[in-house]
């Protein structure tokens, strides 16, 4: 079961933090998958990469209305193939866009004349018998140069007419920048404001507030820790509830990254010998909460209120697509 396919509906830039002010995992990462919110990043066969949040200078003008930060993907070592070396962004449900004329725009540099392509997939998810993904280069060739500059492509996006959805609802568009021109290469690449509009013509970048940003990439992925309450159900086990701060897209996926220290008031706190998820209990209608029970503790007194205490990232909860 799904809630509704997205929560930015009335906007009208369809992709989420194509500001790059969200980065719930860290401003620096050098491994592949999802780095900044929203966005999945690629090494390419044989690369090495470090993605990383990088401050405008304050009151710069080459990209307009003082966004914060852009997005920079450092290619440190070359990829040798000519595909799957990207970074994209995927639209909850297929069924964004479908048949309509649409405006895509960015802001992008690097650190020399470099070539990008753009690439648009709609996937019909899985479960039941989805139809196939249609996969297309909408822009095969784009030069790239040293200086901050606005690149504007039009195209219209599939109807879907005839096809199926899957029934597992992770169905999506996915749009982003490919880098395969870049084969046997190092390279620098920046980009900010990226804007994916139903428009005749472009528009000035739609800015949301920090906050709703915020709330909208935590529809996918969310982390919690200090304050966490709940208490000791044994000696060896602490047991305790997190209601997300946003409901999530679907049944969700915990994990603790690192052990956990919890704190009994007036009493001390203990730390887990190592990282042990005994069980968890994710809300099943709303997708807006879990219940966890750790284990992996000692010396806890049972049924006393007990809150975590550390890492402050403690639980991490993912609902990507």
């Amino acid at each position: 079961m799904a809630l509704s396919k997205t929560l930015n509906e009335g906007s009208r830039n369809v992709l989420i933090n194509g500001n790059f002010n969200v980065w719930q995992r860290g401003t620096s990462l050098a491994t592949a998958g999802f780095i900044t919110d929203r966005w999945r990043s690629t090494t390419g066969l044989n690369g090495a990469m470090t993605i990383s949040r990088q401050p405008f200078t304050l009151g710069q003008t080459d990209v307009p209305n003082n966004p914060k930060y852009f997005f920079r993907h450092a290619q440190t070592t070359a990829h040798t193939n000519t595909g799957y070396n990207h970074d994209r962004t995927r639209i909850e449900s297929v069924e964004t866009l479908a048949g309509k004329v649409c405006i895509l725009t960015w802001y992008m540099k690097a650190d020399a004349s470099r070539t990008i392509a753009v690439r648009r997939i709609q996937n019909f998810g899985t479960g039941g018998s989805p139809s196939a993904s249609v996969d297309t280069q909408i822009l095969a060739s784009q030069a790239i140069t040293t200086s901050w500059a606005k690149y504007t492509l039009k195209f219209t996006m599939p109807s879907i007419s005839g096809k199926t959805i899957g029934t597992a609802n992770n169905d999506y568009v996915e749009i982003g920048f490919d880098y395969g021109a870049e084969a046997n290469n190092t390279y620098t690449i920046d980009i900010a404001q990226v804007q994916l509009e139903a428009n005749l013509a472009a528009t000035p970048f739609e800015h949301r507030s920090y906050g709703e940003e915020l709330a909208l990439c935590q529809r996918y992925y969310e982390t919690a820790g200090r304050g966490i309450m709940g208490g000791s159900y044994s000696a060896t086990q602490w047991v305790g509830a997190w209601n997300f701060a946003v409901p999530k897209r679907a049944s969700p996926t915990l994990t603790v990254p690192a052990v956990v220290t919890v704190h009994e008031p007036s009493s001390a706190t203990y730390a887990q010998s190592s990282v042990s998820i005994v069980a968890q209990y994710p809300e099943a209608t709303k997708f807006s909460g879990i219940g966890i029970l750790l284990g992996n503790f000692s010396g806890m007194t049972a049924f006393r209120p007990a809150e975590v205490y550390l890492p402050d990232k403690a639980f991490v909860i993912d609902s990507e697509l």
